[in-house]
């Protein structure tokens, strides 16, 4: 499927250089997005969407969690964190996914921006 989506998506750019159009493309590296992620937005989001008693035990799991930091030999004492999901949680990339779902529906809701064959390519994330 991302194949196809990508192989597409050059296409549509190969056809904006052959009619001289202009095309502007923007990517984000969302590479640090686990690590600050908004965690009371998370769980604003997610309060009345989830069942309760899942909704309770995400935010204490996430409220009561605390983290070491290593740096060469030394290793810090209990920090506690305040942002971000956890690294190489089985949830967090659903969880991030679900942050980030409502600013990905509202720019293809635009409605701007290359499309092929009825898709919107304005915007591409995985």
């Amino acid at each position: 499927m991302i194949q196809d989506l990508l192989q597409n998506f050059f296409i549509e750019i190969k056809y904006y250089r052959q009619n001289d159009s202009r095309l502007n493309l923007i990517f984000l590296d969302a590479s640090k997005a686990f690590d600050k992620l908004w965690r009371d937005g998370l769980f604003f989001k997610l309060l009345n969407n989830v069942p309760d008693p899942i909704w309770r035990i995400l935010y204490n799991y996430y409220r009561l969690s605390k983290i070491k930091i290593k740096y060469q030999d030394d290793l810090s004492g209990l920090i506690d964190t305040t942002e971000g999901v956890k690294q190489g949680g089985v949830l967090s990339p659903y969880l991030f996914n679900y942050f980030i779902n409502d600013l990905i529906k509202r720019c293809a809701e635009l409605n701007v921006g290359a499309k092929m064959n009825d898709i919107n390519l304005s915007i591409l994330a995985y």
